[in-house]
Parts: C-alpha cells; structure tokens; sequence
C-alpha cells in the first residue's frame, strides 16, 4: 500500500505514520479533523489526494450540492493597488 487514509476524528495517525514510514512514494490523509467543520475537512483530504496524483470522481463528490464550472480570466492580473 502507498495510499494511506485515516478514518476518525482527529489525524493521529496521518501525523505519526510518516515518521514511521519514510518512503517518499506514501501519501497520508485524513478524513476529519477536530475543530474544522466535517465537510471542509473532507474536501481538504480529497485535495491532498489529488496533488498525489489520484482523482477522485469528483461528480460522486459534488452529487450532494452540486457546482458550476467558471471561467477565469486568460490574462495576467495582479491585486496590487486593489482597494482594501
């Protein structure tokens, strides 16, 4: 196994088992996390397994409260001189 994800409701185990198992090619997550809201803290544990090149089917995600896509600017842009 090289995917690892913690079922529970703080990362224990996500925090210790790296420092166990120092392979470069493991991945830990976490499902929940005390004191950050249930659905936050599971869409944070589905980004880190997307930076480590897994996908998940994001249409199964979202099926609860579905999204839109946006488009965004094509351009370079910068908030300097943005009114506070």
């Amino acid at each position: 196994a090289t995917r690892f994800l913690e079922i529970g409701p703080h990362p224990v185990l996500s925090t210790l088992g790296p420092a166990c198992l120092t392979r470069s090619d493991l991945r830990w997550t976490f499902s929940l996390r005390r004191g950050t809201p249930g659905r936050r803290a599971l869409m944070e544990g589905l980004a880190h397994l997307y930076e480590g090149q897994l996908d998940p089917d994001w249409s199964a995600v979202h099926s609860v409260s579905p999204r839109r896509r946006v488009g965004l600017p094509t351009y370079p842009f910068s908030l300097a001189g943005r009114p506070d």
